[in-house]
C-alpha cells in the first residue's frame, strides 16, 4: 500500500493571505489524487517557550503519538513524508529508523532544508548545528529515496553529507494547484516587475532600496509603508487561490535578502540551493520570472527559456528593454506551457514516478 501522512494544520492554514502552507497542502492533493492513502495527523502539543524538562517531555509524547499513527504500516508499503513535518519532533528519527527496521520504503519530499539555510553559516552556534543534525540528518540518512529541489540541492547533499546520487531525485519545481481556467491575462512587457510573498523588511529588506528607473507592482502581507516612491504600488494582499487573477505585471521577480545590489543574508543565501515557491506562483499565472543569476532557479529558467537572471536588479532597466517583442512572447509562451504543468502536478507525479 502507498501512504503518506496529512497534517491538518497545514490544511487549516489555507486561509492565511501567504502561500507558506500552500506546497505542502497542494502536495497533499496530488497525492491523493495517485492513489495514495492519507494517515492524517492533528495538532498536538507545543512545547514551545516552555521548560527544557517539559519540553523534552512533550517530544516525548509527540514520538508515541506519531508512532501510534504509523503502527498501520507493514512491510513492503510506501510512506511519503512531507519534510520536515510540521508537527516535528526531535525523536522523529527514531521512528523514521523504526519504520525502515521494519522494511517499509520512506520517500521525503524536501520542502525546507536548516542544514543548507542555516547551519552553513558561519555564525550558527554549534549546539544550534548538532539539533539540526539530530533532527534533519539523522532522517535524510535513513530514508530510501529523497525528493529535492534541483540539481544544486541534489549535489551539494551529496558532495556535503555523502549521499548516494542514485537516492536523491530533483522535482525542478513546486507544483501549483488551481483550476485550470483560473488566467491572467494582465500579462504584458510594458508593465511593472511583479513582486509578491512575504514583503516584510526582515526577510525582504531590498524592497527599501529598489531600483527607480523600473516600476513594481507589490502584492503579500507584511507590507510597511516605508516605501513611498512613486515607481512602487501595494496593490495588498490575497488568498493564495485568489492571487493569480488579481496580479498584473510583466515578470514576477523572485528575489531575497538585505540588498537589491545581489541575493545576500540568510535568505538570500539560501536561493543558491532553494525552489522559491513564488516562482511557482508566476509561472501559474503565466508571468516569465526574474531570478538571481547565482540561484539554483537560474538553472531551471535556462532549461525552460521562461525567465532572465541577473546579477544586480540594477541591470532589469536594460535587460528588459533589450528584450525584443519576439523574445519576450517567447518567454511568454513557455511560461504559459509551464503553467498547464504546474497546475495539474505534474513534476511531483514525475519525481515520484508514477
Amino acid at each position: 500500500m502507498k501512504y503518506f501522512i496529512l497534517e491538518t494544520n497545514s490544511v487549516n492554514s489555507i486561509n492565511n493571505k501567504h502561500a507558506g502552507s500552500k506546497a505542502r497542502i497542494d502536495s497533499d492533493a496530488i497525492l491523493l489524487k495517485l492513489g495514495y492513502q492519507p494517515i492524517i495527523l492533528e495538532p498536538v502539543f507545543n512545547s514551545k517557550g516552555e521548560s527544557f524538562f517539559i519540553s523534552i517531555k512533550e517530544h516525548i509524547k509527540k514520538y508515541f503519538f506519531l508512532r501510534k499513527k504509523l503502527s498501520i504500516l507493514k512491510a513492503g508499503d510506501e510512506l511519503v513524508i512531507q519534510f520536515p513535518i510540521v508537527n516535528h519532533s526531535i525523536l522523529f528519527y527514531f521512528l523514521v529508523r523504526e519504520l525502515v527496521n521494519k522494511y517499509v520504503h520512506i520517500t521525503l519530499l524536501i520542502h525546507d532544508i536548516e542544514l543548507l539555510r542555516i547551519a552553513m553559516l558561519d555564525d550558527v552556534k554549534l549546539k544550534r548545528k548538532l539539533r539540526l543534525s539530530l533532527e534533519e540528518l539523522s532522517v535524510l540518512k535513513y530514508a530510501h529515496k529523497i525528493i529535492v529541489h534541483n540539481s544544486r540541492m541534489k549535489d551539494i547533499l551529496c558532495k556535503k553529507y555523502n549521499f548516494g546520487h542514485e537516492r536523491l531525485v530533483e522535482l525542478e519545481i513546486f507544483d501549483y494547484l488551481v483550476p485550470e481556467n483560473c488566467k491572467n491575462n494582465n500579462v504584458d512587457k510594458g508593465l511593472p516587475v511583479i513582486i509578491a510573498g512575504n514583503l516584510s523588511f526582515d526577510k525582504a529588506g531590498y524592497l527599501l532600496n529598489l531600483p527607480n528607473d523600473i516600476s513594481f507592482n507589490l502584492y503579500g502581507i507584511g507590507y510597511k509603508n516605508a516605501i513611498m516612491h512613486s515607481n512602487v504600488s501595494y496593490k495588498g494582499a490575497f488568498l493564495p487561490d485568489d492571487l493569480i487573477e488579481n496580479l498584473s505585471g510583466s515578470f514576477g521577480l523572485v528575489w531575497d535578502g538585505e540588498t537589491s545590489d545581489t541575493c545576500s543574508g540568510v535568505y538570500g543565501n539560501y536561493l543558491r540551493y532553494n525552489n522559491s515557491h513564488k516562482a511557482s506562483l508566476y509561472l501559474a499565472a503565466g508571468y516569465p520570472i526574474i531570478v538571481w543569476k547565482q540561484s539554483a532557479l537560474a538553472i531551471f529558467v535556462n532549461k525552460y527559456r521562461c525567465g532572465i537572471s541577473v546579477e544586480s536588479l540594477s541591470e532589469l532597466k536594460n535587460k528588459i528593454s533589450d528584450l525584443s517583442t519576439e523574445e519576450y512572447e517567447m518567454l511568454k509562451e513557455n511560461a504559459n506551457t509551464l503553467s498547464s504543468k504546474l497546475k495539474s502536478g505534474f513534476f511531483l507525479e514525475k519525481a515520484l514516478g508514477n
